[in-house]
């Protein structure tokens, strides 16, 4: 678990150096599962760095989702990113304040989270701002 605690300190240095402020932590859990929490409002800059950087290369997103931790900043919205050059998995996890469920879309850097995000929307209000179709997607609309 060394290696794998060690890589996620350096990313979580390196994104400091890119985004000032926009780590709150950074942590291996399960295992080897690399986590690492930011601002929500700075999701999108970051998660374009991660995809479109050469040394860690995330660029396939497996799932956006959210949890309701019912305390605190008792949402969070989960981003599971892989990188397929470099084999790894990455978490990347956004508490949002209850007053303010909205996030930044990711829908400009990954068609695929078009889908994702009208879940989450759905079944948590989390508005994605810049998304270009929020509706619901499984619950009727009253």
């Amino acid at each position: 678990m060394g290696a794998e605690a060690d890589e996620m300190d350096g990313l979580a240095s390196v994104l400091e150096r890119h985004f000032e402020l926009a780590v709150l932590g950074a942590e291996i859990q399960c295992g080897d599962q690399q986590v690492l929490s930011i601002k929500s409002e700075m999701n999108l800059g970051v998660l374009d760095w991660l995809k479109n950087s050469e040394e860690y290369a995330y660029d396939l997103l497996l799932d956006v989702t959210a949890v309701d931790y019912g305390r605190g900043n008792k949402f969070q919205v989960v981003y599971q990113l892989w990188s397929i050059q470099k084999k790894r998995l990455l978490r990347i996890k956004c508490p949002l304040a209850e007053e303010k469920l909205e996030i930044d879309s990711v829908t400009s850097l990954w068609g695929s989270a078009n889908w994702l995000e009208r879940e989450v929307f759905d079944l948590f209000g989390v508005q994605f701002v810049g998304h270009p179709d929020l509706r619901r997607i499984l619950m009727p609309k009253n």
